[in-house]
C-alpha cells in the first residue's frame, strides 16, 4: 500500500509541473481528500450534486476594480456641510469560479474553472 501511494503522490507532483499556472495547482489537487481540501480553500461557498451523485464542492470569487474617474466637492443642501463626489470613468467585475469533484472515497477525481480571474488565484 505504501508504493501505491508514493507512485499517487509521484503522479500528482509530475502533473502539477507539467500544468504550469492556475491549471497546475487546481491539478495538485487530483487525489487529495476533501478534508485536506478544505483546511486550506475553506468551507466551499456551495456544495452540490452531479448527475453522477458525485459530490462537487464550488468556490468562487468576485472583485470590481474602479479605473479612472473624476471627483468634485460640494456642499451638501441639507447639512451645508461639504461633500466629495467621484465618479469612476469605468468599474471592471473580475470573477473565478472553481469546482472540485470528489469520488466515492471522498477524494478530488476532477476540477473545472471558469472566469477572467482565474490566474491569479490558488490557495
Amino acid at each position: 500500500m505504501r508504493v501505491s501511494s508514493l507512485a499517487a503522490a509521484a503522479v500528482i507532483l509530475a502533473s502539477a509541473c507539467a500544468a504550469p499556472g492556475y491549471e497546475g495547482k487546481l491539478q495538485s489537487w487530483v487525489g487529495r481528500s476533501n478534508a485536506e481540501l478544505v483546511d486550506v480553500w475553506g468551507e466551499p461557498g456551495d456544495v452540490l450534486v452531479d448527475k453522477d451523485g458525485r459530490t462537487v464542492f464550488v468556490y468562487a470569487t468576485v472583485r470590481t476594480e474602479t479605473i479612472g474617474g473624476k471627483s468634485m466637492t460640494t456642499t451638501d443642501p441639507l447639512t451645508g456641510q461639504p461633500v466629495t463626489l467621484s465618479k469612476p470613468t469605468r468599474v471592471e467585475t473580475y470573477w473565478c469560479k472553481t469546482s472540485f469533484t470528489l469520488g466515492e472515497d471522498e477524494h478530488v477525481i476532477a476540477y473545472t474553472y471558469d472566469g477572467n480571474d482565474c490566474s491569479g488565484h490558488g490557495r
